[in-house]
């Protein structure tokens, strides 16, 4: 026999959009239903951005301290045991999300652990093991995220062909592996396992690696690549696979020569992108609509065509990140409470976790000049900085965009040590409208890392005392 249960807003997805969705209803005295199949904290907490991150700070401290002798640290032989390594990430993501099931937990969120199907504009089918809840509601939100994109042809068996919810979890490093996708995930599981030992192969179907961002900072970053023995084969298309032997064999094709080749892996990670998950929740029983790239259509409310549906997050489009999904939950409950009128505009800031890290906030220089936008740019480069110095990591640069005519800043990128760190700032001045001289003029501690965002400021502003342009 089902079960019934009622509640004011049911929402389906537990993750950054989800649970944070979830909460904010919760402080606007709304009664909330939150359905997760898996975990709570979705993607981003679980197989996703904090066992990543955690990963790779591990195999970048990993690789520094091998490098320390330079600093005067001899340290004998160093070594890195994966499955300890793995064991440590798991202790990590489970404090996480323990906190996650806290805070739903004292906001008297009803969780319900298996999977969410509408039934109607106003009622949904949530489905357990054992047991299933028929649920009605007043309002819903779908935040059901995204998955990885297979290789057309070949599916993922999580041995030889794995995506980054694989990679995230194996227990030793390859000996070689081949990314195929030179996008941010290809690059940060690419490097990790470089730095974990393993030989790496990047094939991407572009010309370049990481093709939306300016070429000035890439170059930065393919360098560092090199020196850590990544291959990048870029303009390739991979034909075909054959995994039926001890290793994958790859057949590649060069798109401007047509010339074929042949590479070999144990492993390949397949990082093309992530596509919607919208499958299985239900939008057949409704009048959810979804755009020609399987997005679902969404108005400035975040309603869907079916006006007590609203969705948020990775099913509503690009840029598919997890702190997108953490404002847009909290605007959307706004909505759905009637604390806000509608959805705001915001700029999203980009991390990519490289080596060295990239960071970005508003229009690029590629990007503004394909507007028809005349800009004008500042670098200023960590090799100029003392605390770069002393922290023996000196490549990179800020780089300011800014509207050749009016001086108005258009767009902040970092490329350098702790981009990562260092774009919240960049995020603020342009939320708020800041220009050159109030960064300028805002004093930044030294020696920090962040004294560059004040540097890059003075240099468009041609006072800059620490630094002189090369003359072209």
């Amino acid at each position: 026999m089902t079960a019934k249960k009622s509640c004011d807003v049911l929402v389906i997805g537990g993750g950054p959009g989800g649970y944070v969705a979830a909460i904010r209803l919760a402080q606007l005295g709304k009664k909330v239903i939150l359905i997760e199949k898996q975990w709570l904290g979705g993607t981003c907490l679980n197989i996703g951005c904090i066992p990543s991150k955690a990963l790779i700070h591990a195999a970048d401290f990993y690789h520094k301290i091998k490098d320390a002798g330079k600093m005067g640290i001899g340290v004998g032989s160093v070594n890195l045991d994966l499955s300890k390594v793995q064991a440590w990430k798991n202790s990590v993501v489970a404090k996480l999300r323990n906190g996650v099931e806290y805070l739903c937990k004292v906001h008297n969120i009803e969780v319900i652990q298996g999977t969410g199907s509408l039934l109607s504009a106003n009622s949904a089918m949530a489905k357990m093991t054992n047991e299933e809840i028929e649920i009605d509601f007043q309002q819903a939100i779908l935040a059901t995220g995204s998955t990885p994109i297979a290789f057309p042809g070949i599916d993922f068996d999580g041995e030889k062909i794995i995506s980054s919810n694989h990679a995230l979890e194996l227990q030793e490093a390859p000996k070689n592996v081949v990314v195929i996708g030179g996008g941010y995930i290809g690059i940060e599981i690419g490097t990790f396992f470089a730095k974990a030992g393993s030989k790496v192969t990047i094939v991407e179907r572009y010309p370049d690696l990481l093709m939306q961002t300016d070429r000035d900072i890439v170059d930065v970053v393919k360098h560092r690549k090199s020196m850590l023995g990544i291959t990048v084969i870029p303009n390739t298309a991979v034909q075909g696979m054959d995994k039926t032997g001890p290793n994958v064999k790859l057949r590649l094709k060069d798109l401007a020569s047509n010339n074929e080749s042949e590479v070999e892996a144990d492993k390949v990670f397949i990082a093309i992108g992530r596509k919607p998950l919208t499958h299985g929740i239900g939008l057949e029983s409704v009048k959810v609509e979804l755009d020609q790239k399987g997005f679902i259509k969404v108005n400035e409310r975040f309603q869907t065509t079916e006006s007590s549906i609203y969705a948020i997050g990775d099913l509503i489009g690009n840029p598919m990140l997890a702190h997108k999904a953490f404002m847009e939950g909290k605007m959307c409950a706004e909505i759905v409470a009637g604390a806000r009128k509608e959805k705001e505009t915001v700029t999203i800031p980009a991390v990519i976790f490289s080596d060295p890290e990239i960071a970005m906030v508003g229009l690029s220089e590629t990007d503004a000049k394909t507007q028809g936008i005349e800009v004008k740019v500042s670098k200023f480069p960590f090799s100029a900085l003392g605390r770069a110095f002393t922290m023996n990591d000196t490549a990179g640069f800020v780089k300011i965009v800014a509207d050749a005519k009016t001086s108005k800043i258009l767009g902040f990128h970092i490329v350098g040590p702790e981009a990562s760190n260092l774009i919240g700032e960049s995020s603020l001045a342009l939320r708020l409208g800041a220009g050159l001289e109030e960064i300028s003029s805002t004093v930044h501690p030294h020696p920090t890392l962040s004294e560059a965002l004040g540097q890059a400021a003075d240099l468009m502003l041609g006072k800059c005392v620490d630094f002189v342009e090369k003359k072209k």
